[in-house]
């Protein structure tokens, strides 16, 4: 299988991971499988790119957890990206873990650490940041929750057009084409969570 050439946002096909007995992690795209290897070196800088943009504290912890190995950074980047798709992506069940439009569709791992791991909720469940502006948030926050644009100007006290330059920007940021499509992936990466 040959692993994306463009940056993930950007992959046209669904991607499922899972973690084997033997603690390895297997990458299933199109129907084929592939064991992830130090050598997917372009697969594993898209995916550290991923992780430190929208998950950047559980990349701060992974780079802590594995600041041993960094004089060897192929092992040192390999072991940060398994590491983040063991925790978060690591049950074979035929729902994608990386959805047509880019987004990240994590999942509860049963781990034995699970109540006693200091990273719980940190790199495991990893908390999702957007790179959206409070501003962008807002606005998409209202747009998802069905208000029209002119709504959401009176309420926010800005012009029209300013709403709609919030939204074209938000859906740029995330290489996303439509509301609707913004909707999924806030979703399904629970961006507006309380």
């Amino acid at each position: 299988m040959s692993l994306p050439r463009s940056n993930i946002r950007s992959f046209c096909e669904e991607y499922e991971f899972f973690t084997t007995p033997t603690g390895c992690i297997t990458i299933v795209k199109g129907g084929e499988y592939t064991t992830l290897e130090q050598t997917h070196h372009e697969f594993i800088n898209l995916f550290l790119d991923e992780i430190s943009t929208f998950y950047p504290e559980a990349y701060q912890l992974l780079c802590e957890e594995y600041k041993n190995s960094k004089k060897n950074k192929v092992y040192y980047e390999f072991l940060i990206v398994r590491r983040f798709l063991k925790c978060n992506f690591g049950i074979l069940d035929n729902k994608p873990d990386i959805s047509s439009s880019g987004a990240f569709c994590c999942e509860f791992v049963p781990c034995p650490m699970h109540g006693e791991c200091k990273y719980e909720k940190i790199i495991c469940n990893a908390k999702f940041c957007s790179t959206l502006t409070p501003r962008e948030l807002e606005v998409m926050n209202l747009l998802c929750k069905f208000h029209t644009v002119e709504v959401i100007a009176e309420r926010l006290y800005i012009a029209i057009d300013t709403v709609k330059n919030h939204r074209k920007n938000a859906l740029k940021r995330l290489n996303l084409n439509s509301t609707i499509s913004f909707l999924d992936y806030a979703q399904m990466n629970n961006l507006f969570k309380d």
